[in-house]
């Protein structure tokens, strides 16, 4: 990514030398007026995207001190599910996706420069061909008369952005500046010279808008998508400075039911629940994957709002819900489900949780696994077949780093005592798929010694030996007894020592 040029002068030169370039194209015809369309008679069906090509954008990690990559939870496209929930694809190879929208307009965001994120409005039925120039990704409908400058309006306005010395919303719209100071980075923009340049950046959006919606050049649809869209960045943006009151009060006052099928909204409903923590004071609890607000304090505060939609407020608490199921121990879990069924009676997403994250309270005091051929089954099961040896049990993800560093050193050590210890890697992925394709890198296809924890968030296992943090060690004896919670590493001489001790050796 470009360095950001903050010659004042220089960006007003070209914010207005584009918009003079627009406004002729505009009047000499180079750009058609859009096609009015029945969306009463959009029938309501999938959006399937084709990928041409997919670009450099695709990289999904990034450099960091503590290890030679860490995962950056980049995807390249995201959008709103039909339970309103987000979904995110990564993409390996150019490939079709269909997207059921169960509503007449779909909302998607495609990564550009690794990190940006430009927004896409997308009609049921539309089948799109996704081309990226220059890490740019430009969409055009292939199965009907579309109006091309309302469809890749996002693209156009940040590519000659970025031709003219970058985006400060680019970089302020995806962290680029937050990650770069943590892993390192010089020659950071600071935050307030972005903020300002944002701004600039804003009116020139909404002047654009408003050219082009007065010359009929795009239909009204687009133009509230654009605009609700960069509103709900604007007020992201918000000084931390700005006075509490008058915060919750910009977002009240923006709160839209209407918006809630959209990834744009959505998003802004996640920034939301964190600014209130902080203007609410809510407590941070740190864990070994960082800091993060008592949402079980948060979804209590958030249940006394009153001056929210009825809809709206309701994701915002089924975010934090998701929130509290994510961080917090089974009983927390067992609790705040209830509330939250209490106060909402949502069946539909009281079901999504239960299948998503096993919430099987009744059966909460095992550990539940899959194996690869996708058998059921549970931990104490799997104890009882390895009587007569050491079980070394080794708790990984597909997104560990020092996981992944330790595992080279395991497989010299399996090779060693493989006769008499048996080696157990059960990973914490919420992703199946991503523990699938890491399994198969990092060869760990043993089927009698790999498995995916199935209800993690509500083990009572996991919550008895305070698994907090990954990678962590168990060690078993032949009996089956737990006989240390917090055993050495493979890479380390004390497990041999460990093993010989408990052999008999």
């Amino acid at each position: 990514m470009q360095r950001i040029h903050c010659n004042s002068k220089k960006n007003n030169a070209y914010r207005y030398i584009f918009l003079l370039n627009v406004l002729i194209a505009l009047q000499s015809g180079c750009i058609s007026k859009t096609e009015k369309q029945d969306k009463e008679k959009q029938p309501l069906k999938g959006v399937v995207l084709k990928f041409k090509n997919i670009g450099e954008n695709t990289r999904k990690y990034v450099s960091h001190r503590s290890g030679p990559y860490i995962q950056s939870g980049i995807c390249d496209l995201a959008y709103t599910d039909r339970l309103r929930q987000t979904e995110k694809i990564c993409l390996e190879d150019s490939i079709h996706l269909n997207i059921e929208t169960g509503r007449n307009m779909l909302n998607v965001d495609f990564s550009f420069q690794v990190l940006d994120q430009i927004g896409f409005l997308l009609m049921a039925g539309d089948s799109i061909e996704v081309d990226y120039r220059e890490n740019f990704p430009y969409l055009k409908v292939t199965n009907r008369e579309y109006n091309d400058i309302e469809l890749n309006f996002e693209g156009y306005f940040f590519d000659r952005l970025q031709r003219n010395g970058n985006s400060a919303t680019g970089y302020l719209n995806s962290g680029y500046v937050v990650l770069q100071t943590l892993t390192g980075g010089k020659n950071v923009p600071s935050i307030d010279s972005l903020q300002h340049l944002a701004k600039d950046e804003s009116k020139l959006y909404f002047h654009l808008l408003d050219s082009l919606i007065d010359r009929d050049y795009i239909s009204q649809d687009y133009f509230d998508f654009y605009s609700n869209r960069r509103r709900f960045f604007d007020l992201s943006m918000e000084s931390d400075k700005t006075d509490d009151t008058e915060l919750v009060s910009k977002y009240h006052s923006r709160f839209d039911d209407n918006l809630l099928d959209f990834y744009f909204y959505q998003s802004a409903l996640e920034r939301f629940i964190y600014r209130y923590g902080k203007i609410k004071n809510v407590k941070m609890i740190r864990s070994s994957n960082g800091s993060n607000p008592d949402y079980r304090e948060l979804f209590d505060l958030i249940t006394k709002e009153n001056d929210i939609p009825e809809l709206t407020h309701k994701a915002i608490l089924n975010k934090t819900l998701v929130n509290v199921i994510r961080n917090f121990p089974s009983d927390d879990i067992k609790t705040y489900v209830a509330k939250y069924m209490e106060l909402t009676s949502d069946t539909l997403f009281h079901d999504f949780l239960v299948s998503k994250y096993n919430l099987d309270f009744d059966t909460s005091h095992e550990l539940k696994l899959t194996s690869l051929s996708s058998i059921a089954s549970d931990f104490k099961s799997h104890l009882e077949t390895q009587k007569g040896k050491l079980v070394y049990v080794d708790f990984w993800a597909s997104w560990c780093a020092p996981c992944i560093r330790a595992l080279p050193a395991s497989k010299v050590l399996h090779k060693e005592f493989k006769e008499n210890v048996a080696f157990v890697y059960l990973s914490i992925d919420e992703n199946e798929e991503a523990w699938r394709k890491a399994v198969e890198k990092y060869e760990l296809d043993d089927p009698s010694g790999s498995f995916l924890i199935t209800n993690s968030k509500v083990s009572a296992l996991l919550e008895d030996i305070q698994l907090e943090s990954i990678p962590r060690y168990l060690l078993y004896d032949i009996e089956g007894n737990l006989v240390h919670k917090n055993a050495p590493g493979p890479d380390s001489e004390e497990i041999r020592i460990l093993f010989d001790k408990y052999l008999g050796k």
